[in-house]
């Protein structure tokens, strides 16, 4: 691991790492840059996350949000409520929807409303169609502002 505190050259690393299997190293590396707070810290975030959820690490992933929260990062609402209710914890996702929304998210809106529909009872399974590995694209994209 490197001191680099250049966040692209810390990327690099942390995506290299995990290309050869080295979670662990991988992992400090991600934790590293959300420290950094750099302009790759939602990024790296969102990566350390999809690490430690393939690792079925969901309780770590959800402090790693609850975290950002924490620290002002008012779009990890987003991601956690996801994150929620991709575990079936669906009152407590809907609170941070709400949450979201109430703030202006148009993601949180349209997904409340979702859930209030008849279909919504489908949608509970949220991120079964959605994109990658299982997650609604739009919800998920670390590139997506709130105004989406």
């Amino acid at each position: 691991m490197t001191g680099d505190a250049d966040p692209f050259a810390r990327s690099r690393q942390a995506a290299l790492l995990e290309e050869q299997g080295r979670y662990d190293d991988a992992e400090a590396v991600w934790r590293q840059a959300v420290a950094a707070g750099d302009g790759l810290a939602r990024f790296a975030r969102y990566r350390l996350v999809a690490l430690l959820e393939q690792a079925d690490r969901l309780a770590d992933a959800e402090q790693v949000w609850r975290d950002a929260l924490a620290d002002g990062d008012t779009f990890a609402r987003v991601y956690l409520a996801v994150l929620l209710e991709r575990q079936g914890r669906r009152a407590e996702a809907e609170q941070q929807w709400r949450a979201a929304a109430a703030a202006g998210d148009r993601r949180a809106q349209a997904r409340l409303a979702a859930m209030a529909s008849p279909e919504g009872v489908a949608l509970g399974r949220f991120g079964e169609s959605g994109h990658g590995s299982g997650r609604a694209h739009l919800l998920t994209d670390p590139r997506a502002t709130s105004s989406a």
